[in-house]
C-alpha cells in the first residue's frame, strides 16, 4: 500500500511511523514537505546563542502513554520543569488559574466574585455557548472581569458564538477551592499541566527531529504541491517538478489551502471550508542581558489596551535557552482571520511590546534588548466557533470517501499540542489498519 502523507510535522512523522510499524503488510510511505526542513507548527529558531520556537510551547499530557513515548523518544534532551503561569488582572498577577487564586486580587471584588459563585443555580442551567458555560459556572464578575476578554483577544470572536468544546479543556474547581483560594489556600488548577518538559537542546523543533529515529520511510523536502486528484481510487499529487500516486493521502496542510488545489472539488466543501476560522498571529522575540528577576513560565493579559495576550520566558522552560546572564521574551498577538503582516509595523510591535512588558513587571524597567525580531503565522490559533463540528465532519467525510485523511491542527482544524498530534497519529493509524498502537514499542530506555 503506497500512502503519502503532506507536511513534516509531529502529526505527519509520528503517523507515518505508527503506519509503518503496525502494517501486517507492507506500507510505504512517503512524507512531503513543503519548506526545507521538518517540525512544521512546532519549529525553533536561533539567534546569537538564544532558541526560540515559532510560537512558544511546552510538552505535558494527560495521556501518559504518550507522554512517556515523547520524553523516552528525547533520550537525554529533556528537562523538567514547574509550570507558573500567572494571569495578570486588576493590576497584579495572580496564579492560572485564577478562580483558584482570588486572594491575589483586591479583597472586595474577590469576595463579590465569591459570593456569586456560591449563588449560582448550576444544576438548572443549560449553556448554550462558550459565554453561557463561563457565566453558569462563574458568574458573570469572573467573566466580565476575565473569562470573555481574554477570550474574545485570543480569537477574535464574539463570545456568545464559541463552541462549548472549548469546556472540556477547562477545570472546574469545587466551590470549596474556590473559597479556600480567596483566603491564600492555594489548590492547583491545571494539574497535568502542573510539570512539563522542554528540550535541552535544539529548542521545540528537537521532539519532531527525535521521532525521525522511529521513521523509515521517505521525506521529500522542498515538495510544494499544486494539484491533488483522485481517478480510479487512486491519489495523485502533483507540484512543478515530479507527480506522486498514492493508495491513501494522509494531509496536515490547512483545508483552506487543500481545497484550492483538491481539483474537481464540490462547491459545497468549498463554501463550507471559508467558515472554519483560523487565526493569524505575531510573535514579537527578545533576547535581553541580565536577570528576569522572576520565575514565571508565562503570563496571561486579558486587559484590551494591550495588545498582547500571552508572553513567554523560554529561560524558565529550560536555561539551555539562553547563554549565561541573558533571559529571553516571547510575546504573542493573536488577530483576525484575514488580517495580514502589515497591520502594524515591526517597528511598532517591538515598542508597544516593550512598554507593556515594562508596565506590567513582566521584565524589569531598566531592560534593552540585544536584539528583537517579529514573525507572523498566517495559521496560528484554531478557532472552535458554535456548530464548527457539523461542518468539519462535512468535510472530513468529503475526503475520507475518496481516502484522503485531514490530520494535525491545521489539517483537520483540531486545536492540538504536540501530545494531541500523538494521539490523533495513533487513532488515525488504528483506523487505516484496525490494528491496535502499541507506543511501547517505542520505548528507547
Amino acid at each position: 500500500m503506497q500512502i503519502g502523507i503532506i507536511g513534516a510535522g509531529a502529526s505527519g512523522i509520528s503517523v507515518g511511523a505508527f503506519l509503518e510499524k503496525f502494517s501486517k503488510t507492507k506500507c510505504d510511505v512517503t512524507v512531503l514537505e513543503k519548506d526545507n526542513g521538518i517540525g512544521g507548527h512546532s519549529s525553533s529558531f536561533f539567534i546569537d546563542g538564544f532558541t526560540f520556537d515559532k510560537g512558544p510551547h511546552i510538552l505535558f499530557s494527560r495521556d501518559k502513554e504518550v507522554l512517556n513515548f515523547l520524553v523516552n523518544s528525547l533520550g537525554d534532551n529533556v528537562v523538567k520543569s514547574k509550570r507558573n503561569s500567572r494571569v495578570y488582572v486588576d493590576g497584579e498577577y495572580a496564579l492560572s488559574p485564577l478562580e483558584n487564586d482570588l486572594n491575589s486580587i483586591h479583597p472586595k471584588l474577590a469576595a463579590d466574585i465569591v459570593i456569586e459563585i456560591l449563588n449560582l443555580d448550576q444544576d438548572s442551567s443549560k449553556p448554550k455557548n462558550l459565554d453561557d458555560w463561563f457565566r453558569v459556572h462563574f458568574g458573570n464578575i469572573l467573566t466580565e472581569l476575565y473569562f470573555k476578554p481574554y477570550n474574545e483577544k485570543i480569537w477574535n470572536v464574539d463570545f456568545s458564538k464559541l463552541s462549548m468544546s472549548w469546556a472540556d479543556r477547562i477545570p472546574l474547581p469545587s466551590k470549596e477551592d474556590i473559597i479556600r483560594g480567596a483566603i491564600g489556600d492555594v489548590k492547583e488548577g491545571y494539574t497535568h499541566q502542573l510539570y512539563f518538559y522542554y528540550p535541552k537542546d535544539g529548542g521545540y523543533s528537537a521532539i519532531p527531529e527525535s521521532l525521525l529515529q522511529y521513521f523509515q520511510g521517505k521525506i521529500q523536502l522542498n515538495f510544494e504541491i499544486n494539484k491533488i486528484t483522485v481517478s480510479d481510487r487512486k491519489i495523485q499529487v502533483f507540484s512543478d517538478k515530479d507527480n506522486l500516486t498514492f493508495d491513501k493521502l494522509i494531509t496536515t496542510m490547512p483545508i483552506s489551502k487543500l481545497v484550492e488545489i483538491f481539483e474537481d472539488i464540490d462547491p459545497e466543501i468549498i463554501q463550507l471550508s471559508k467558515t472554519l476560522i483560523v487565526n493569524p498571529m505575531y510573535i514579537i522575540s527578545f533576547g535581553f542581558q541580565g536577570e528576569i528577576g522572576h520565575t514565571m513560565s508565562a503570563g496571561y493579559y486579558a486587559d484590551p489596551k494591550y495588545l498582547i495576550n500571552r508572553v513567554s520566558f523560554p529561560k524558565n522552560f529550560a536555561n539551555t535557552t539562553c547563554p549565561d546572564g541573558c533571559y529571553s521574551v516571547q510575546a504573542e498577538i493573536t488577530l483576525k482571520q484575514g488580517t495580514t503582516k502589515d497591520k502594524y509595523s515591526d517597528q511598532f510591535l517591538v515598542e508597544d511590546t516593550l512598554k507593556m512588558l515594562k508596565e506590567t513587571k513582566a521584565i524589569p524597567k531598566d531592560a534593552i534588548p540585544l536584539f528583537s525580531k517579529v514573525d507572523f503565522f498566517d495559521y496560528a490559533y484554531v478557532v472552535y466557533d458554535v456548530d464548527y463540528e457539523k461542518r468539519l465532519n462535512v468535510i472530513k467525510k468529503y475526503f475520507e470517501d475518496r481516502n484522503i485523511f485531514l490530520h494535525g491542527r491545521f489539517g483537520s482544524h483540531n486545536y492540538l499540542n504536540i501530545d494531541g498530534c500523538v494521539i490523533e497519529s495513533k487513532k488515525l493509524t488504528e483506523k487505516i489498519l484496525n490494528e491496535k498502537v502499541d507506543l511501547s514499542f517505542f520505548s528507547t530506555k
